[in-house]
């Protein structure tokens, strides 16, 4: 589900707890506008105009979350993480990042959207990023997210180095 960003695995794991169940989870975690109102395959309900929602906030919120061991356990949160450092994809936040960056992520892929949301750890600091596109094409929104990714942490890290500098001189 998460290294391969399998959309059938996400849907075996959603037959097995259910979607009320996850819903109910997701308030609980006070995300108010993220709602899974269906499988992500079902390919018909969503022709039919039903539709899953969530906003660069909120993932932004849930990872932030699972960063500081919030969610379920601390130790689930740490298990999460080190399964996100390992997804495959390598073509949106990982993208222009340099190679030895590491990044724990989920990437989301359906007709019309393209996304991804993660955590960047840097020797300046980790931060979230969560960038959700919409009637793109895909290689152009990858490219998009990949651009955005790294004028983020380039400056993160340029504001970090700065910071560190002025410190020294005082």
């Amino acid at each position: 589900m998460i290294v391969e960003s399998d959309n059938v695995a996400t849907n075996i794991l959603s037959e097995a707890l259910g979607l009320g169940y996850i819903n109910q989870h997701i308030i609980e975690w006070g995300l108010n506008v993220t709602d899974m109102k269906r499988w992500v395959m079902d390919l018909r309900r969503r022709n039919e105009g039903i539709e899953n929602y969530t906003t660069a906030r909120e993932m932004g919120e849930l990872f932030e979350m699972i960063y500081n061991g919030q969610i379920v356990s601390s130790a689930a949160c740490d298990q999460m993480l080190d399964i996100m450092k390992n997804q495959r994809s390598k073509s949106r936040i990982p993208r222009y990042l340099p190679p030895e960056v590491p990044v724990a992520h989920k990437t989301g892929l359906m007709r019309n959207v393209v996304h991804d949301a993660g955590i960047i750890y840097t020797a300046s600091g980790d931060y979230v990023l969560c960038v959700l596109t919409g009637n793109l094409p895909s290689r152009s929104a990858k490219r998009l997210i990949g651009e955005i990714s790294y004028i983020i942490y380039d400056n993160h890290v340029s504001t970090a180095k700065k910071t560190t500098y002025s410190k020294a001189i005082q």
